[in-house]
């Protein structure tokens, strides 16, 4: 997931909009969509969100607020993705595999999507 999203954004900086070059440039036996790409933009911003009074402490992101448009959605996750990487010229999965884990040391909980046990269960 955090792959893809880092290659949406290099077509971003490239001119190119929407997620379907980034879809194309993945294996086709994947089945990942423009919607899934899409889909998956949502939970990282959703976890960037919710735990923005955390991370912005530990990764110095008080200029980054935790509101943002739709229109400026990947200009603001590439905000994200270049301060978990703490200044390295660029960001990679490996740093967001890192905040994952150090904020779920510090919170016990999930960054991205939902605890099993915060999941509402459906009536049987």
């Amino acid at each position: 997931m955090t792959r893809t999203l880092f290659l949406v954004n290099q077509y971003r900086q490239a001119g190119y909009k929407g997620f379907y070059h980034a879809a194309n440039e993945l294996p086709p036996d994947c089945g990942v969509t423009p919607w899934l790409i899409t889909r998956w933009r949502i939970i990282f911003m959703k976890g960037f969100q919710r735990a923005h009074h955390i991370l912005s402490v530990k990764f110095a992101l008080w200029d980054t607020g935790s509101f943002v448009t739709r229109k400026k959605e990947m200009a603001w996750l590439q905000q994200y993705f270049s301060a978990i990487a703490m200044n390295k010229s660029s960001p990679s999965v490996q740093d967001v595999v890192l905040a994952v884990i150090w904020y779920g040391n510090q919170t016990h909980r999930h960054l991205f999507g939902t605890d099993s046990s915060q999941r509402l269960t459906a009536p049987v």
